[in-house]
């Protein structure tokens, strides 16, 4: 019973719904702590990706040049979390500055409120859109691994 609800917990959880994202970071990885103390382990590769996936449009750039370089180097291999999380954070760092990304009291507040519409709106079909890009990430990713 408590593996599933750390398991919905993981797949709500988005980086949309924290103002900074070593907070998103801190509640995911404590999940897999969690779940890894239930008896199930998920590989820092599994996290990885869906860190990818739960990133939001500002990200697509990112996301492009991260599947571009693994296809693109010979004996490439996924970095370790730490070094993943640094990267992004730079990332999220370097879109607020060019303004991108902006935080404002509406943003945070529009976030606490999120999980309840998107529940809504996958029970409505219309997370079908999301989920069939995510599955085409997760293909692509996993396709494109090399020997």
């Amino acid at each position: 019973m408590r593996v599933h609800q750390l398991e919905n917990e993981i797949i709500s959880l988005s980086p949309t719904h924290f103002r900074k994202l070593q907070e998103y970071f801190t509640n995911f990885k404590s999940l897999f702590i969690e779940l890894d103390s239930c008896g199930v382990k998920k590989e820092e590769d599994q996290l990885i990706i869906s860190i990818l996936l739960k990133l939001g449009h500002e990200y697509s750039v990112f996301v492009s040049s991260f599947q571009a370089y693994k296809l693109t180097q010979e004996n490439w291999k996924m970095p370790p979390l730490n070094e993943f999380t640094t990267k992004l954070t730079q990332e999220k760092d370097k879109l607020f500055q060019m303004g991108a990304i902006n935080y404002s009291k509406n943003q945070a507040l529009a976030a606490t409120n999120a999980p309840k519409s998107i529940a809504r709106d996958e029970q409505k079909g219309k997370g079908k859109v999301n989920e069939s890009k995510k599955e085409r990430l997760v293909q692509s990713l996993e396709s494109s691994s090399l020997p």
